[in-house]
């Protein structure tokens, strides 16, 4: 595109458009149920290890109780297509894991 000066109020002309057609990019958001009583610290490293293993970019929410997730950094980006999701279920539990 230009900017089109020549009057008072300055025009964006465009020089070329692109259709944006919106679709599956793959990546998928992970959201992670963690209990809220009996959740020990060396879970919280296992888990923390399991994701690590797994980089990708899809990223990761934690539930923790009905009315609170947190975003983990982009650090913990996983790949979420590559058996992640059944170590989570075997760790934390069937319901544990929604993709």
């Amino acid at each position: 595109g230009r900017v089109d000066a020549r009057e008072d109020v300055p025009k964006l002309v465009a020089t070329e458009i692109e259709v944006f057609e919106p679709g599956d990019t793959g990546l998928q958001t992970l959201r992670v149920r963690l209990p809220t009583h009996g959740l020990r610290d060396d879970s919280v490293d296992e888990l923390k290890n399991l994701l690590q293993r797994h980089p990708g970019d899809s990223e990761v929410l934690l539930e923790l109780g009905p009315t609170t997730v947190l975003r983990l950094p982009e650090q913990f980006s996983v790949d979420a297509q590559n058996g992640l999701v059944a170590e989570l279920r075997e760790m934390l539990g069937a319901d544990s894991v929604i993709v």
